[in-house]
Order: C-alpha cells, then sequence, then structure tokens
C-alpha cells in the first residue's frame, strides 16, 4: 500500500497537494486521468 499513488497524496501533507515532477510514470497517467473525471469515466477506453 505505501507503494501506491493514493498512499502518497493522502500522507503526504495535511491537504493532498500532489507534485507532478515526482511520480513515476505510472503514477502520473493514473493522477492526470483522476484530474480528468468525472470526464475520462464518459470516455470510452481505448485498446
Amino acid at each position: 500500500m505505501k507503494d501506491t499513488l493514493y498512499w502518497k497524496i493522502q500522507t503526504s501533507r495535511k491537504l493532498p497537494i500532489v507534485n507532478e515532477a515526482k511520480l513515476n510514470e505510472n503514477e502520473l497517467a493514473t493522477w492526470r486521468r483522476i484530474k480528468g473525471e468525472p470526464k475520462s469515466l464518459l470516455e470510452e477506453e481505448k485498446e
């Protein structure tokens, strides 16, 4: 759990502030998808 994006966001500070420069490629892709919600939830998945 400690290696997840969720853990990094929730334990970094009192407010969930994300420094994108400190994220790896997978975390950055996940973070950008989350920031785009709910729009990203309405789009069809790409294969």
